[in-house]
């Protein structure tokens, strides 16, 4: 009965349409007051009434809810107002609710504007674009206005009242202050780390606690978020006792700043680092290059040249530990390095493995051989390649044309094994 009165066709509800008239049932809707604050004769009527009135809710509550979610299910229109260049609008982002700006608008193309916050061009469709003058009333303002009269309000009331009554509400307010305070104060649940030691008061006995914590007691995702594993280390009756307790239900508690604990100083176990000259080292390198006849000396008129840089090492032989130094190019300096070839064929980890397998099945004995300076001897390049030479081969205005590669280019590997399958 609720459906029948409520829909209709060509504006005529089904009352009409069968019996050429709508009856005239008790409504808010076309009664005005006081018709409907007297009560019936019959209880039949009268729960009849409630219930076509209960029904005509309900009705209208689930016919509203389907015409929301299908205008939800279609496709957005734009409003159809046009952003001019240099309005200040408001903006709103699919994964935010709030509104941000102000921005300017600097272009506009069909739907789609285009925003400047800042230093930040944003691309905004027109359904999420608001201008300043038009933005509603956020609530923060609403609570700001009411927060105010109601501190209004509350001036009034405690300028009427008692003086005991005053001091009572003034204490009341100093203590929420000192435990907002205080609850500002407590470190956050989100900061406690494993290994990290917490002070906190025992709430059945009293005592200060010192603890450290070992681990969660729950997932850190989960309902036992709040939960840890700690180690006791103060009291002394308690050291070494390990719990697991809630620590958003502890009182006083606080970080408490460990003292690094250094390691003993041991001759065996402490090594001290001098002042070390690799001097000796870098001329010995300087010595190879010149050697190998790796570059040639040119006077410097602008060419583009690649710097270098030293590499020292302190290496352990059986002769003791020597000083190494290395001269090496910072290949990625040079132009077109991409197109330079620089495959070379090196052995792969099951060669080496099938390789060392048939050396232990037949016994055979294995020998190395380490060649000094490798990349130094490699082949001759066919590319120009000038390079900075260090302050210590105290060369002024002069530069270095490569003859050879060297340590730090992309082709020195290929060069070395070029080299070897010549000879």
């Amino acid at each position: 009965m609720a459906k029948n009165a409520l829909d209709n066709e060509h504006g005529y509800s089904p009352y009409q349409l069968v019996y050429g008239l709508n009856p005239n049932l008790p409504s808010v809707l076309t009664d005005k007051l006081p018709a409907l604050e007297g009560t019936t004769m019959s209880e039949i009527v009268g729960k009849h009434i409630e219930t076509l009135h209960s029904a005509r809710t309900a009705f209208t509550r689930s016919e509203c809810s389907e015409r929301i979610r299908r205008a939800l299910r279609k496709q957005t229109r734009p409003s159809g107002i046009s952003y001019q260049t240099g309005d200040k609008v408001y903006y709103k982002r699919p994964d935010n609710k709030e509104w941000k700006g102000p921005g300017i608008v600097i272009g506009q193309d069909g739907a789609v504007a285009f925003v400047r916050h800042g230093g930040m061009l944003v691309r905004v469709h027109q359904c999420r674009l608001t201008k300043v003058s038009t933005i509603p009333e956020t609530e923060e303002n609403k609570n700001t206005d009411i927060n105010s009269e109601q501190e209004k309000v509350a001036k009034r009331i405690i300028s009427k009242a008692m003086p005991i009554q005053e001091n009572k509400f003034v204490n009341y307010c100093d203590r929420q202050v000192e435990n907002a305070i205080a609850e500002t104060e407590r470190p956050k649940l989100a900061d406690i780390k494993i290994g990290q030691t917490v002070k906190y008061r025992n709430a059945e006995s009293g005592e200060q606690c010192v603890a450290k914590v070992t681990g969660r007691a729950g997932k850190a995702t989960g309902s036992n978020k709040n939960w840890f594993n700690l180690q006791y280390l103060e009291p002394n009756t308690l050291k070494g006792a390990e719990i697991s307790v809630d620590m958003s239900k502890l009182e006083e508690v606080e970080n408490v700043a460990t003292e690094v604990e250094l390691p003993s100083s041991d001759d065996d176990s402490v090594m001290i680092f001098e002042d070390v000259s690799f001097r000796e080292a870098k001329l010995k390198e300087l010595i190879s290059w010149k050697n190998n006849s790796v570059y040639e000396e040119c006077t410097d008129t602008g060419q583009k040249c690649i710097s270098t840089r030293w590499i020292c090492s302190l290496k352990d032989t059986s002769e003791g530990t020597i000083h190494n130094a290395r001269l090496v190019a910072r290949g990625f300096e040079e132009f077109n390095r991409d197109d330079i070839p620089k495959d070379s064929p090196t052995c792969g980890t099951d060669s080496l493995r099938l390789v060392l397998a048939i050396l232990a099945q037949r016994g055979w004995k294995t020998r190395t051989m380490d060649i000094k300076t490798a990349f130094l001897q490699g082949a001759e390049i066919e590319r120009k390649i000038y390079v900075k030479p260090p302050i210590e081969a105290q060369c002024k205005d002069i530069i270095w044309k490569l003859r050879k590669c060297v340590y730090g280019l992309s082709d020195a590997s290929l060069s070395w094994y070029n080299r070897v399958k010549s000879s």
